[in-house]
């Protein structure tokens, strides 16, 4: 049975159009909800299209230079039982025995709570504008998915991620690296991966945005392709504290989506 790398939550939310707006925040306490929409559609090399629908609560806390979040998803799929969402690539069978060579061959839907996403960043501001703004993030996923399911892999995985950007007129481009400590099951060892992107945004005017993306992350599992994809979307202000955005996704190899859509809203108080 061939399992897939597909992922769910790492589709970047509008990465690079939130950055204009997420930056100013950290110069003072502010507490932000957001709630997201997410639709991926692909077969993953295979015959058979997957559909993963994920909705997405998410309230995070910005400090002057500290940061934390928490994310809780609930997650549907509806296609092979293969395909298992999760989250930085680690999104392929857990080795339980559940899908089996007749079973990858039928259509079928579940769904429920996915993992839980949690994230605590430490940023070192510029002192000028143009200067380098830099953020060391520690992130954690939580086995929260139903494993019997197949809408998690049952295990923790732990991530440290750099991110650093540097702005020159209207134009914000910024770079990030990081690493996944991958959780095994007892059936199965997977691959500790890398992780990467690279960020453009273009403010529009005053409250507008337009965001460009390249993600990357190394597949968790052996004989499975590494996660590519180019992203495009755009943000804009609904009023003084919210905001909201769309985003389109193309993935460039089988273990990505082959289209996605991303919707979000968020309020600061």
């Amino acid at each position: 049975m061939k399992i897939f790398n597909v992922q769910h939550g790492r589709f970047r939310l509008l990465l690079a159009a939130v950055l204009l707006s997420a930056i100013p925040s950290l110069h003072a306490d502010k507490l932000v909800a957001a709630a997201s929409q997410s639709f991926e559609s692909g077969d993953y090399g295979g015959a058979t299209t997957t559909d993963i629908n994920t909705t997405s609560l998410k309230l995070a806390y910005f400090g002057e230079v500290w940061s934390a979040s928490i994310k809780i998803p609930y997650v549907t799929v509806s296609g092979i039982d293969s395909i298992i969402p999760g989250t930085r690539g680690n999104v392929r069978g857990n080795g339980s025995g559940a899908a089996t060579t007749t079973s990858t061959l039928t259509r079928v839907t579940r769904s429920g709570i996915g993992d839980t996403q949690l994230a605590l960043a430490r940023a070192f501001l510029p002192e000028m504008d143009d200067d380098l703004f830099v953020e060391w993030t520690l992130g954690v996923k939580l086995a929260t998915a139903d494993e019997a399911q197949l809408l998690g892999s049952g295990e923790n995985d732990y991530s440290i991620k750099l991110y650093a950007d540097r702005q020159f007129g209207d134009w914000l481009p910024g770079v990030s690296i990081g690493f996944q400590f991958t959780g095994d099951t007892p059936q199965t060892d997977y691959n500790d991966i890398v992780f990467a992107s690279i960020v453009a945004a273009y403010r529009l005017g005053q409250h507008s945005s337009l965001g460009f993306s390249y993600d990357f992350e190394q597949a968790s599992s052996d004989g499975v392709e590494d996660f590519a994809a180019l992203g495009v979307d755009f943000s804009s202000d609904i009023s003084r504290n919210s905001r909201f955005g769309v985003a389109v996704q193309r993935g460039l190899t089988d273990s990505s989506p082959d289209t996605g859509l991303s919707l979000f809203v968020n309020m600061s108080f």
